[in-house]
C-alpha cells in the first residue's frame, strides 16, 4: 500500500494556522534559498502524487503556477507532480499549462483509501486540515512531517483533531536549522488506548 504523508509548518505550540486561519507565521522565517527549503525537494523525491482539499487547491492554484513561484525550490515539483483534490463542490480543477488536477468526488476517506491501494509512489498532503483530520481518524496517515517554527501562537487550527484518542508516534528524523526551524518526521502507529481513570 502506498504511504500517505502529511507535511506542514507548525508553531511551537502545535498550530498549523493562527486564530484567523492565516499561515503567515512562517512566511518570514522560510527563505526560498534556505537549506530547509532546498532539502524539502530532495525529501519529496519518493512522492508522485499531491493530495489537496478544495480550499487548499484554490489557494495553491493562485500562486504555484504563476511566475511569482519560480524562485521557490518547490515550484517545479508542485507544477509537474500529478495532483488530486478531494471535493464534492468542484467538478473540474484547472491548473495552467494543461496540468488539470483530478477531482475525487464522494466520501473523502474512502476515496483516499482506494488511492492508497493503487500502484504508485508516496502521496503527500499539504494544508487541507479538515481532510487531514478525517484521514487521521481513519488511520490512513502513515507519516507526519512537521517543520516547527519558533513562535507560540496561543490559538488557531491544530494539525490533530480534538477529542480523539492519543496517537502513538515514532520519531524517524529530527533536524535543526540555523534559522531556528526544526524538522521532525514521525511514523503514525495504531491508536493508543486511553488510560482508565
Amino acid at each position: 500500500m502506498r504511504k500517505l504523508i502529511y507535511e506542514g509548518y507548525v508553531s511551537a505550540d502545535g498550530y498549523a494556522t493562527d486564530k484567523y486561519g492565516s499561515t503567515d507565521f512562517f512566511a518570514d522565517v522560510v527563505a526560498p534559498d534556505s537549506p530547509e527549503a532546498v532539502e524539502q525537494v530532495k525529501l519529496l523525491e519518493p512522492v508522485d502524487t499531491i493530495l489537496l482539499g478544495a480550499e487548499t487547491y484554490r489557494l495553491f492554484v493562485k500562486f504555484w503556477p504563476t511566475p511569482d513561484s519560480k524562485k521557490e525550490p518547490l515550484s517545479e515539483f508542485m507544477n509537474q507532480t500529478p495532483k488530486m483534490v478531494v471535493s464534492n463542490s468542484l467538478t473540474v480543477a484547472p491548473w495552467p499549462k494543461g496540468k488539470e488536477v483530478q477531482v475525487m468526488p464522494g466520501e473523502g476517506v474512502e476515496s483516499v483509501r482506494r488511492l492508497k491501494e493503487q500502484p504508485g509512489g508516496d502521496i503527500v498532503i499539504w494544508g487541507s486540515l479538515s481532510l487531514t483530520h478525517d484521514l487521521l481518524r481513519a488511520g490512513l496517515v502513515d507519516e507526519l512531517w512537521f517543520v516547527v517554527v519558533p513562535v507560540a501562537l496561543g490559538d488557531g487550527r491544530l494539525v490533530f483533531p480534538k477529542d480523539e484518542p492519543p496517537l502513538n508516534l515514532e520519531l524517524l528524523q529530527a533536524r535543526f536549522y540555523e534559522s531556528g526551524l526544526i524538522r521532525q518526521h514521525y511514523a503514525v502507529h495504531k491508536t493508543a488506548s486511553l488510560p482508565v481513570s
